[in-house]
């Protein structure tokens, strides 16, 4: 299994995907709003809360390890940790 992630301007979208038949893992496909002008800790706990609630949507056991795949839009400033 594979986490797939989205994240756009102002959501992000999240589904355990099966990498076998390139589909995503019914009843798994998670979404959320995410305050674009919000801390850069308030971004990133919405991101992982949506992340979190995916794995938790599924027979995902404890303790394995997973990839994570994730699509984040340009243009971004790199430096300065901007999207």
């Amino acid at each position: 299994m594979v986490i797939g992630v989205d994240i756009g301007g102002s959501h992000i979208s999240a589904a355990l995907i099966d990498v076998k038949s390139r589909k995503i893992v019914f009843g798994t496909k998670q979404r959320a709003n995410v305050n674009p002008h919000g801390t850069v800790d308030a971004i990133i706990n919405d991101w992982s809360k949506v992340i979190v609630q995916t794995l938790s949507t599924s027979q995902v056991q404890e303790g394995n390890n997973y990839k994570i795949g994730i699509a984040l839009p340009g243009p971004c400033d790199y430096e300065n940790g901007i999207s």
